[in-house]
């Protein structure tokens, strides 16, 4: 579904924003409809809810594999069935803080883009890559803030126990536990999502995990990079959260 937006759009608003990320008489492609709103990828690269009524309906036909629910307030919604739960957007926005669970938001927003990509006609493919490469400038300034993030974290727990926790398949995620004087009450989690690669110990005394950003093989994207050194420890993951105190099983 292609969209442009109205010349005159801001006479048509009516919620006293002035929806900074569209531009007038812009295209833009459709992730999601409901009974007020259509979500698009907007300038700055985020995927916003923006009143129908800013609009023109260019091409009014949906992507394939797009669910309809109907909620018992009589609102509705129509999308992507993979962006399509309870909180999706909530994650991919980082509203709680979860970075693994927002990389895993923006994992299934860019699966559905391709998908939709691979369906369309050659106007949504051009709006479609478009949309592809703002997301991938908003992903550089999240990797850039994980980092930070990350690298606060792991000073504080340097010289740790780290130890191998777990390897999930369904969700193909790579959990190392940092934790001091035995303690699992008090730990550290980094959560590697996607790992591509890993050498190293399953549990090694005196930690030193330092993490970079880093280019993903078979494409332009970039990861990160979780390495210690002493350890000859190394993962490579498409994404990463880091988290304190997390409750173990």
């Amino acid at each position: 579904m292609r969209v442009r937006a109205r010349a005159n759009f801001l006479s048509r608003v009516t919620d006293e924003r002035w929806h900074q990320g569209i531009t007038p008489l812009e295209e833009y492609f459709v992730i999601e409809v409901d009974e007020e709103n259509l979500r698009v990828i907007d300038d700055k690269g985020e995927p916003i809810l923006y009143p129908k009524a800013i609009f023109e309906v260019l091409d009014p036909r949906l992507p394939p594999g797009w669910q309809f629910c109907e909620h018992e307030d009589g609102e509705y919604h129509l999308g992507p069935v993979d962006t399509g739960s309870r909180g999706f957007y909530e994650d991919l926005f980082c509203s709680d803080g979860d970075r693994v669970a927002q990389a895993r938001a923006l994992e299934l927003l860019r699966a559905a883009l391709g998908a939709a990509m691979e369906a369309g006609d050659q106007g949504d493919r051009r709006l479609i890559q478009r949309d592809l490469r703002r997301l991938l400038s908003t992903t550089d300034q999240s990797i850039e803030k994980t980092l930070k993030s990350a690298a606060t974290f792991l000073g504080r727990w340097k010289g740790s126990r780290a130890l191998l926790w777990e390897l999930t398949v369904s969700l193909k995620t790579l959990k190392i536990v940092l934790r001091k004087d035995g303690d699992f009450r008090s730990n550290l989690m980094v959560s590697c999502l996607d790992p591509l690669r890993l050498r190293g110990p399953v549990t090694w005394e005196h930690s030193d995990l330092s993490i970079s950003r880093a280019p993903l093989p078979d494409g332009d994207e970039h990861g990160f990079l979780v390495v210690d050194r002493n350890a000859d420890f190394e993962v490579l993951c498409g994404g990463l959260g880091v988290r304190e105190n997390v409750s173990l099983p």
